[in-house]
């Protein structure tokens, strides 16, 4: 601190405390941001809280791929170990079509050596043939 400077000081104790600024030297502007807490009689607040949020679960999803030009189709399963799903679903139930839209937030978990944010698994048997399933 130049002799031209001085410090920001604070004398005085809670309603009747009064808050000095330091002088600069210069002609520029100084801008202080100053944080303070009190307790208040009336208001309103917002929390957000994870207590109402579902947890993380393991989703396992059962998929077929194949050739666009036959009808045989393979199995495949896609695992992902950590998965944080959102709690806004959309279920259509149309005539045409019945779909389930959902999403959500695959988790990396960091104490595992992978680290792996999904698995996807072929086995070698065909569960799916021609379009139907065999048991």
């Amino acid at each position: 601190m130049t002799a031209v400077e001085s410090a920001a000081c604070v004398t005085g104790t809670g309603s009747n405390a009064v808050f000095t600024a330091p002088a600069s030297g210069t002609d520029l502007p100084i801008q202080y941001l100053i944080r303070y807490e009190r307790d208040v009689v009336s208001g309103a607040m917002l929390t957000n809280t994870t207590k109402d949020l579902p947890g993380l679960v393991k989703l396992t999803l059962f998929c077929s791929y194949g050739d666009p030009c036959s009808n045989d189709l393979k199995p495949c399963y896609v695992v992902i170990p950590r998965f944080a799903a959102d709690p806004s679903m959309t279920i259509s139930l149309d005539a045409e079509t019945q779909e389930v839209d959902f999403s959500g937030n695959l988790n990396v978990d960091y104490c595992a050596g992978t680290q792996a944010l999904y698995y996807i698994y072929y086995p070698e048997e065909d569960l799916v043939v021609s379009g139907t399933a065999v048991s």
